[in-house]
């Protein structure tokens, strides 16, 4: 009886296996079909005479058309082989700013997030061990991000950054060493529900956690689009203009201008239209950030919004 329940027992585990291994042909399969035509269809929009981003915009491996803006960058700079790119912030690296560079251009790269069960994920994916990709799992702060990046850059210069941290992200890129790394290309997410008028961030807080005592749909995060361009820029970057789901800000080094239109903050600003608010009591939404505390980066003081001003 014995040998026959282990027997059994073996023929259902090898059975279990062969259904995995089939799924993950068929993923596989899939994400081919997708970046073949994804690939026609970005090299088609690189054919525009136009330098508005918005118009490159296609979405890949990601969210929000971030694939084709960034392909469309990498082409004017004329860095479409093996570049390196830094993001954090990515999750399992199923949809990221990054992967399309890694699988289509064959740039080398860092991605980083904090929850170990995704870098996990990461490193024991199909694709993994085919490409020079390093993946590390950091809480990231002021106090750590630059020893990190220089440990992986050992030097070299950067090509792309992108910083997507729900929280800190106007801090973070405050203390960034940009001078240093040098990236050509740096994408940041902000909080467009914040508006264009002020420039303001939610307070530095080492282990902000976007999803802590949120009533409404996660809104208090991030910077506001003023607060960043105007950091950016006092870095030396140039900004290029928002992707229109109104999440993620483009630039570039600013010894790149005149390959490039510059975009005002005011004229570059997108409405968020992520479901949580565009499916939601957007005044509802809004109204839960009243009275919450935020930094003034112009008047570098904490100060209660008011609604008002937004």
């Amino acid at each position: 009886m014995i040998p026959f329940l282990k027997n059994l027992l073996k023929k259902k585990i090898q059975l279990f296996f062969s259904y995995i291994f089939r799924i993950n042909e068929k993923i596989i399969i899939l994400e081919k079909i997708n970046l073949n035509k994804g690939s026609l269809l970005i090299k088609s929009l690189l054919t525009k005479d136009t330098k508005n981003i918005n118009d490159y915009e296609v979405s890949i491996f990601s969210q929000w058309g971030e694939d084709g803006i960034i392909q469309y960058l990498i082409h004017k700079l004329k860095i479409e082989k093996d570049g390196i790119f830094v993001e954090f912030g990515v999750d399992d690296y199923i949809e990221s700013n990054t992967r399309y560079l890694l699988f289509k251009n064959n740039w080398n790269g860092l991605v980083i997030d904090s929850n170990k069960d995704n870098i996990n994920k990461i490193k024991n994916s199909y694709y993994f061990w085919k490409y020079n990709l390093d993946a590390q799992c950091h809480f990231i702060t002021i106090n750590n991000i630059n020893k990190i990046i220089s440990l992986y850059l050992k030097g070299r210069k950067l090509d792309l950054l992108s910083i997507d941290l729900d929280g800190n992200d106007y801090w973070i890129l405050k203390c960034l060493n940009l001078n240093i790394f040098k990236p050509k290309i740096l994408i940041c997410e902000y909080n467009s529900i914040l508006g264009k008028k002020i420039s303001i961030t939610v307070p530095y807080k080492e282990d902000f956690n976007r999803n802590e005592n949120q009533k409404y749909s996660k809104v208090y995060y991030g910077a506001s689009i003023k607060a960043l361009v105007n950091l950016a820029d006092s870095k030396g970057y140039l900004f290029l203009g928002s992707n229109s789901n109104g999440n993620n800000l483009f630039f570039v080094d600013k010894l790149y201008k005149k390959k490039f239109n510059k975009v005002s903050f005011f004229n570059g600003y997108k409405k968020n239209k992520f479901k949580e608010i565009a499916h939601g009591n957007y005044n509802a939404i809004k109204n839960s950030l009243s009275n919450k505390k935020f930094y003034d980066t112009d008047a570098c003081k904490i100060i209660k919004l008011n609604l008002d001003k937004i």
